[in-house]
């Protein structure tokens, strides 16, 4: 089967934080992993597709704030160090994310 995705993915685990623009409601959980363009965010609710978000993430001692649009959302198969219940978002980053250019840098040499 064939990537579709135009960035590699890495395994992280980062604390987040993800504010919905329209409402600011916000939902707190981690990202299990992340690419130049876009990110998977476990949280406990599950988030609308479409929906115009500002993530934070915690990297390195600092934060980091993007914006993005939910690109899906859905139950969350198990896996290994997340709680039963938790559900998934796949979220495109929209406008400029070099902010993550340092931390790509130090986890493309690991």
């Amino acid at each position: 089967m064939q990537e579709r995705r135009s960035s590699r993915r890495y395994s992280v685990e980062l604390k987040a934080s993800a504010i919905i623009a329209a409402t600011q409601q916000t939902y707190e959980g981690k990202v299990t992993d992340i690419s130049f363009s876009g990110l998977r965010f476990v949280c406990s609710d599950k988030i609308e597709k479409e929906h115009q978000l500002e993530i934070t993430l915690a990297i390195e001692k600092q934060d980091v704030t993007l914006q993005a649009v939910v690109a899906w959302s859905d139950h969350l198969e198990p896996l290994e160090g997340v709680q039963h219940g938790m559900k998934v978002v796949g979220v495109s980053f929209v406008g400029d994310s070099k902010q993550l250019e340092k931390f790509f840098q130090k986890i493309q040499q690991k």
